[in-house]
């Protein structure tokens, strides 16, 4: 047992320091738990790859499987690739890792020469294009024998099924859109076209494209960023080269048409690129290789009018990368770096940017890698389906941002028919897909930096996937909010697996229907963790649940946190299929937590539900420490001889995080030098304000040294401001002095507003009984507001004689104010009480009263007492029926 406190003191740090999602803390914790469910932690990994011809799974898809605790190191390492700040060269390698397996190697040669001779002379002066060349130059020698595995027909194939592979049947139809050049299509290309395309790929070797990729991300590099480099040219200029022309623009608002062009360089303007540009079809009339890089410039992009656009790629590579400016991206389908049997990059650097599509877009991967890295600004990204970090068979899309506050949307166009006729689905934000049964799906990636962000999608989404693949959302900072319909938030779906991670923030989780919210269903696994913040949590099914033979997890670092659900599996229940279990785990390590009244889940408990599943809800914070993570606090040592004015600033400040120590010393430091301190607040007018900070700050001073502030007080009563006037009040109020009640209630008759209900409040907070019939004069008002404050000020004043007034605002017309009445009778004897009650009172308050003096009266009264408050309510109870 001691050892398990100690894992349970040491995961809480662990968690809120955006390290690992599972620390060796963490993992001794799910182990004892296991234990408390009967098994292992070695039995997580039970046999869930029941369909064994599976041509594409990949190897990290099959270590999941069979170790799902390996879903949260794969998470760490797709988390460095948001943090490291790795330039896409290195993006692009890293993510061809993930995509490892076993392929068909063919033995070959380019059959093209690596022309690097004969080229424009002048082409030395433009700056990195000769080591950009050198780059496209070797990549063009791999794709050479990427093409060489395949036949016309294949490619003939592969470029219908581009749009045909992920197409709505109640989308537009993008077909023509694709190849004008390739009339009359062979019915052929259309008859069992999927497994055509998969038959394909099974017998290709995809290394060439994937390491042209990254020779083509090297190449990249080479070129200049800077403007400047480009002013001594004579622009705009033209280069041929053996793979395309490259054009360098003016600096001007420039207009670019889609055309022959390898590498396309706009140095500055609010420019507009139309027909897709740039994108890569490795056909015979269209570039297999094409680039673009925009310096600067709030630029337009607009693609609605083809079907491979902006960064998207066909049987090639292409590369969209915009280094500043508040841009915007329109595209329909197959756009914003997405790529099918080939590559491709959209690099946004900067700028708050708009991204909106139709489906298989902003970053979409389909036998190859689509990505979309946006570093920074608050982006608006909108898409219909299999979209935002979409991965397909042996494919990645990740789409990563790393910092701002993003908002994502996905859906609203396509019903999810027949299933949910009435529901829109999404396949989107972190969601990966097989096709089932003949080939596992890749990977889904959307991966998120800082930002309070906004996720909304529908049916499959939110570190979802479907069929041997894995979808993974990850957010490492923010308050979030993640709305979904069904199958979302870390939910895996048949022989697959499902993460959503979220490092930090107070966040806000809804699916309408589950399975969601850290739930495997069929032979899979799912998985939520949010390691730190008070988040809410709503699902229809159940949260942390595992369904027919798989493994569900929810893990919640810290905080005070809600969970809602409204069917019967609830918090870390197990549904049996097959004849036997699967397993789950929910655990809450830390707060104070709301469960539904009929949940088995509460505070410091441990459960157990349907055989298998467990539910551990852990309190290790000591009382009143604030909920969630808590940076190390700092403490002042110079109090004593700080300037005042530095001490003051820090005194103002909220006292949260790493304050939380320093601001209450510099507040008691103000009271220990209160000779210096009242001068100060004199001459800087420090009170001439309506700050709660200040009055914090203030509050404390004056109760510690009420009798060198009080002069100060009573002189800014006079002053000209009225805030410093509101503010001397409530600070009088806290000096419990009764000898200045007089000087404030002379003032009434000439007050009104804000500081004649101040003035109110100041006289019962002071206890002044002599002033009390004054108070209740105002309880005739016509205003609500100055009512309601008469009611306050008199039960602040705790006297006998304010409770006849008091009781009388029982008779006011507003519920509002009865309700203010009975809320404060808990300040005065049970007997006093019912024995004033006024002819008149409601029924409803008068009920409630009387209640609530029988409550108190088993502690604080006699049999008599009690007998007569039982009797007064049958008797209330009996009129009410009759």
């Amino acid at each position: 047992m001691r050892t398990l406190l100690v894992c349970l003191m040491t995961l809480v740090l662990a968690l809120t320091t955006h390290s690992r999602l599972l620390p060796d803390s963490l993992i001794c914790l799910i182990d004892s738990a296991c234990v408390r469910s009967g098994l292992s932690l070695s039995e997580l990994g039970f046999e869930k790859k029941w369909v064994e011809d599976d041509t594409f799974r990949l190897p990290l898809v099959t270590a999941i499987l069979d170790e799902p605790l390996a879903l949260a190191r794969y998470g760490d390492e797709f988390g460095l690739l948001v943090t490291d700040s790795l330039p896409p060269s290195t993006l692009v390698r890293t993510l061809a890792e993930f995509l490892e397996r076993p392929q068909p190697q063919f033995e070959g040669r380019s059959t093209r020469d690596r022309c690097d001779t004969n080229l424009d002379d002048t082409i030395s002066v433009v700056p990195g294009l000769s080591g950009f060349l050198t780059g496209i130059a070797a990549a063009d020698s791999l794709l050479e024998l990427f093409y060489a595995q395949l036949s016309r027909a294949d490619r003939r194939l592969i470029l219908y099924q581009a749009i045909d592979t992920w197409s709505e049947d109640d989308g537009e139809d993008y077909r023509g859109r694709l190849l004008a050049s390739m009339q009359n299509p062979d019915s052929s290309l259309w008859d069992n076209a999927a497994d055509q395309l998969y038959t394909v790929a099974a017998r290709t070797d995809l290394t060439p494209l994937l390491d042209a990729f990254a020779g083509c991300a090297t190449a990249m590099q080479s070129l200049s960023r800077d403007p400047k480099d480009y002013q001594a040219l004579q622009l705009p200029a033209r280069f041929r080269t053996p793979w395309g022309n490259v054009l360098i623009a003016a600096q001007t608002d420039d207009f670019h048409q889609a055309e022959d062009l390898l590498l396309l360089i706009d140095p500055g303007g609010d420019d507009s690129y139309r027909n897709g540009f740039p994108r890569a079809i490795g056909s015979v009339s269209e570039p297999a290789l094409q680039f673009c890089l925009d310096l600067a410039g709030d630029d337009l992009y607009h693609g609605t009018e083809t079907a491979v656009a902006q960064g998207s790629a066909v049987l090639g590579i292409a590369w969209l990368e915009d280094c500043s400016g508040r841009d915007t991206y329109l595209g329909a389908m197959h756009a914003q770096g997405s790529a099918l049997m080939g590559c491709a990059l959209l690099h946004d650097r900067a700028g708050d940017d708009i991204f909106r599509a139709d489906f298989f877009a902003q970053a979409a991967g389909h036998f190859g890698i689509g990505l979309l890295l946006d570093e920074s600004g608050d982006d608006l990204y909108h898409a219909t389906a299999w979209c935002q970090g979409m991965g397909g068979t042996f494919g990645c899309g990740a789409l990563i941002d790393r910092d701002g506050d993003d908002r994502y949307s996905a859906g609203g166009a396509y019903l999810h028919k027949p299933l949910r006729p009435r529901d829109y689905r999404s396949f989107a934000q972190g969601f990966a897909m097989g096709y089932r049964d003949r080939a596992g799906g890749g990977i889904g990636l959307l991966l998120e930096g800082g930002g309070n962000d906004f996720y909304n999608a529908e049916i499959y989404a939110q570190g979802c996937s479907y069929w041997y693949a894995l979808g993974v959302l990850l957010d490492q900072a923010g308050n979030d909010q993640y709305l979904a319909t069904q199958y979302a938030q870390g939910a895996g779906i048949h022989l697959s697996c499902g993460l959503l991670a979220d490092q930090s923030g107070d966040d806000h989780y809804y699916s309408r229907f589950g399975p969601s919210l850290g739930t495997g269903h069929d032979y899979s696994v799912g998985m939520l963790l949010d390691a730190a913040g008070n988040d809410n949590y709503m699902v229809s099914g159940g949260i942390g649940v595992s369904l027919t033979n798989s493994f569900g997890m929810l893990l919640d670092g810290s905080g005070d946190d809600v969970y809602s659900y409204s069917e019967v599996w609830g918090v870390g229940a197990v549904r049996h299929g097959r004849g036997y279990a699967g397993h789950a785990l929910f655990l809450d390590l830390d707060g104070r937590d709301v469960y539904p009244a009929a949940s088995p889940g509460a505070n410091d408990s441990l459960w157990h539900q349907h055989d298998y599943g467990l539910g551990w809800d852990r309190t290790v914070r000591p009382d009143g420490e604030p909920p969630g993570a808590q940076e190390e606090a700092d403490s002042l040592t110079d109090t004593l001889t700080m300037p005042l004015d530095s001490l003051w600033s820090v005194a103002v400040k909220w006292g949260v995080g790493s304050n939380r120590i320093r601001v209450p010393q510099a507040r008691r430091a103000l009271a220990t030098r209160i000779e210096e301190t009242v001068p100060f607040l004199r001459e800087e007018r420090k009170l001439d304000t309506s700050s709660g900070l200040v009055r914090r700050a203030l509050v404390l001073v004056t109760k510690g040294e009420p009798e060198a502030m009080a002069p100060l007080l009573v002189e800014s009563l006079r002053d000209s401001s009225e805030d410093m006037r509101v503010m001397s009040l409530g600070l009088l109020a806290d000096t419990l002095f009764t000898r200045h009640a007089a000087i404030v209630a002379a003032r009434l008759d000439t007050l009104d507003g804000r500081e004649l209900r101040g003035s109110l409040l100041t006289l019962g907070e002071m206890r002044s009984v002599a002033h009390i019939p004054l108070i209740a004069s105002y309880l005739s008002s016509p205003q609500e507001k100055l009512r309601q404050t008469t009611i306050r000020a008199l039960a602040a004043t705790y006297a006998p004689e304010a409770l006849p007034h008091l009781l009388q605002g029982l008779l006011d017309p507003l519920f509002t104010i009865r309700s203010g009445v009975v809320d404060r009778l808990d300040r005065f004897p049970v007997g006093s009480i019912y024995t004033q009650l006024p002819a008149g009172t409601p029924r409803h308050e008068r009920e409630l009263i009387l209640r609530d003096c029988l409550r108190r009266a088993q502690t604080e009264c006699g049999w008599w007492t009690r007998w007569r408050l039982q009797r007064r309510l049958r008797q209330l109870e009996r009129s009410s029926s009759g």
